[in-house]
């Protein structure tokens, strides 16, 4: 078996086990770890240095899946945790593709044009969202560079202590949105 799969044993180990929030410490000897997050997991079930970083993972995955994994709910890293096993042999084949640095503009990308203009608009900035969708799309560190100074050039426009005020009042709303929702 490649050493980028599902190990039975240990995904049997763990099967139990709640994925959690942050980084764990590593489990004693050959004990199955009693907590962890969605990277630790993947590490530990393919057979892994214990990390939340591992090596049979693109990076920039790697980062979005801790990222998402310490911003949701228990319901999402529980899916977090499911869909991991199931693409297991998608993730693994990631790790040394060479698209690592077009994942990152891809993220940026959807950040910036996708994401950031949701918000923008919630918080009654639509002419900011709009610029921000407008943007050229993200592919290189050129368009990287342009992309960050309108972003900053934005928060001037809004006001930097406003943005960051409406940013976490959006925030407390949208938590509470999603909660009420469940």
């Amino acid at each position: 078996m490649p050493e980028s799969l599902i190990i039975p044993e240990r995904l049997e180990a763990v099967k139990d086990v709640p994925v959690s929030v942050s980084s764990h410490p590593a489990p004693f000897g050959d004990d199955a770890p009693g907590a962890f997050c969605v990277m630790e997991y993947w590490s530990y079930v393919t057979g892994q240095k214990w990390t939340d970083s591992p090596a049979n993972c693109c990076p920039t995955i790697g980062a979005y899946l801790r990222r998402l994994n310490d911003i949701t709910d228990q319901a999402m890293r529980d899916r977090l945790k499911v869909w991991v096993t199931e693409n297991a042999e998608r993730i693994a084949r990631t790790a040394n593709d060479g698209n690592k640095q077009a994942r990152g503009y891809l993220a940026a990308d959807w950040s910036v044009r996708t994401a950031l203009p949701v918000w923008l608009d919630a918080a009654g900035a639509t002419e900011a969202a709009e610029q921000m969708r407008s943007l050229p799309q993200i592919v290189d560190a050129s368009s990287s560079r342009a992309a960050r100074d309108q972003v900053r050039a934005m928060r001037k426009t809004i006001g930097l202590k406003a943005y960051w005020e409406w940013r976490a009042e959006l925030r407390v709303k949208v938590k509470a949105s999603s909660v009420m929702s469940r």
